[in-house]
């Protein structure tokens, strides 16, 4: 461990949506304990819980910049994810395309910054964060796919709805990057997609996420893919898009809510 710093301040009013009370006391003690450390450097908010838009059941997501060897703590609520990285590592990171830490850096909130780390990085990286790949994004969306027919072929549908939002969440991802737009939280990808041209994903994922729904027109496609299971040329359930040339653009400057 490394030596007590004394800088109690943490700005946790970045967080808009506690999942819980439990949440809320387990992560306050947690890191203020991390930020009296000499070796964190940063504490960044990530997720639905520092933006606008938000869906029942989100978790609080945490960026931890830090030297420390932290050990699992059995007592961390499951509504609350710690996502730690080492200082040494970030740039390097971050040059491939590392996408948690892409994304806290366009959209994050800061809650702790010894000496301005973390404001010095973003404005080292502004205007040249690369966009993660979209194949990624493809790759995984069709594991979950896969998941979801099988639970779908056994009627599973409860246990098939995580993995559909799963597989929308990442082809969301996937059509937003291809488009050369960074995706927000997840319940803000619908909104993002009908702007794009995607209502039909829009809905889809809208649906899985406020009303733990499948929508029956995908509910039928999946269905119906499983019944072609055995065919070699099957086709995937989303058509690959057309890939778009036009840069990237830069990302908003980094907030902090200690310069309000």
């Amino acid at each position: 461990m490394g030596r007590r710093f004394d800088d109690s301040h943490l700005a946790l009013e970045v967080v808009r949506h506690w999942p819980s009370l439990n949440a809320k006391r387990w992560a306050t003690s947690t890191l203020r304990n991390l930020a009296s450390l000499r070796d964190t450097a940063a504490i960044v908010g990530i997720g639905s819980a520092i933006r606008s838009a938000h869906h029942p059941g989100s978790d609080v997501d945490f960026l931890i910049i830090t030297d420390i060897d932290a050990e699992p703590d059995s007592s961390r609520p499951i509504d609350v994810d710690l996502c730690m990285f080492r200082g040494t590592e970030v740039d390097q990171k971050l040059r491939e395309c590392d996408d948690l830490l892409g994304w806290a850096l366009r959209f994050g909130r800061t809650i702790f910054d010894r000496n301005e780390y973390w404001a010095s990085l973003c404005e080292r990286w502004a205007g040249q964060l690369p966009l993660p790949s979209p194949e990624i994004s493809i790759a995984r969306a069709r594991r979950f796919e896969r998941f979801a027919e099988e639970l779908v072929s056994m009627g599973d549908l409860d246990a098939a709805l995580e993995q559909v939002v799963g597989m929308l969440t990442h082809r969301s991802r996937a059509n937003l990057l291809q488009a050369r737009i960074y995706p927000a939280s997840r319940p803000e990808l619908p909104e993002q997609l009908r702007k794009i041209g995607e209502p039909r994903l829009a809905d889809w994922l809208e649906r899985a996420l406020r009303h733990h729904q499948i929508a029956r027109d995908l509910l039928d496609k999946l269905k119906q893919r499983t019944t072609e299971a055995e065919q070699p040329a099957r086709e995937h359930l989303f058509p690959r898009r057309p890939r778009r040339t036009a840069k990237a653009t830069g990302f908003p400057a980094p907030y902090d809510a200690r310069r309000k």
